[in-house]
């Protein structure tokens, strides 16, 4: 006869890639780890360790990788290593700050005016000293404070315009 009040309830089991408990030296859990095996590298396995608060975001993170390993082995993307992923793709914010102000449009789906367009041209010069090379993912709360106040303390730029452009 099994004694199955006393068994512990089975986990399902994934068909692809595993998040596994990681615990600290007296056995109590610290971390979660995420891992699968490398697509270009069979015998390594690539992981990633979440916090114990963030088990969900850690099979989300595997499914995005299932989905990207997928693409690779039907020959539609070719798949990069996690670690190798973000450093080009994100755009700078002078890059991203140009592109969003060329597209820019009102609500009726016309062009700003050019008062409004100087206007922006003032602000994204001052964001630009401030912020200009940093990738958008580096820049922080305290960044934008720190600028916010650096913007308040100075005085307002003056737009200087030729005869010709009155």
């Amino acid at each position: 006869m099994k004694d199955t009040e006393n068994r512990p309830p089975s986990r399902k089991r994934r068909k692809w890639g595993s998040v596994i408990v990681r615990r600290d030296a007296d056995g109590n859990p610290a971390s979660f780890q995420a891992r699968y095996v490398n697509p270009l590298d069979p015998p390594k396995k690539v992981g990633r360790n979440f916090g114990l608060e963030y088990e969900t975001e850690a099979y989300k993170w595997l499914d995005v990788e299932h989905y990207l390993v997928a693409l690779h082995n039907k020959g539609i993307r070719q798949w990069v290593h996690p670690s190798q992923r973000g450093a080009d793709t994100m755009p700078i914010f002078r890059e991203y700050s140009k592109d969003y102000f060329d597209r820019y449009r009102k609500p009726d789906g016309s062009k700003l005016s050019g008062r409004s367009n100087r206007c922006n041209e003032i602000v994204l010069r001052r964001l630009n000293e401030t912020f200009g090379d940093t990738p958008l993912d580096r820049i922080t709360r305290q960044m934008v404070d720190e600028c916010l106040c650096s913007m308040v303390l100075r005085p307002v730029e003056r737009l200087v315009f030729s005869p010709k452009e009155r």
